[in-house]
């Protein structure tokens, strides 16, 4: 395993290193949030500084904190716009809000939540399956 393959291991546990090192932009957006300095410097050999400066001018949604969405523009000297947020409005989204803000279904769950406190209720985890 190469030196650039562990560090994508290590971030991107939920796939395999290869899959993870398709797609540069995200690479080295989840290493420039979550990444250690001796991951860091593993990266800097083989991505020049353009690279890590495109992240920030097309950063992938929903990766950078604000912490570390900060640092790498104050790093590079670039004025730091609003943090880029994921976008995920869908016709689901909006049923979620109406569910969530709907009586009956609010009046659902006080009930449960009642019958729970005075001993009705039956926890996920006792139900077998």
């Amino acid at each position: 395993m190469t030196d650039l393959e562990r560090v994508a291991s290590r971030l991107f546990w939920w796939q395999s290193p290869a899959e993870a090192l398709v797609d540069p932009l995200r690479f080295l957006a989840q290493v420039m949030t979550y990444g250690t300095v001796e991951d860091l410097t593993v990266v800097q050999n083989h991505f020049p500084e353009e690279a890590f400066r495109g992240v920030l001018a097309n950063p992938p949604a929903g990766v950078f904190d604000p912490r570390s969405w900060n640092y790498w523009h104050v790093r590079f000297g670039i004025p730091t716009p609003e943090l880029p947020k994921r976008e995920f409005e869908t016709d689901d989204d909006e049923l979620d809000r109406q569910l969530e803000n709907d009586p009956r279904f609010l009046r659902s769950i006080e009930e449960a939540r009642r019958d729970f406190r005075e001993g009705r209720g039956v926890r996920l985890e006792d139900i077998e399956e």
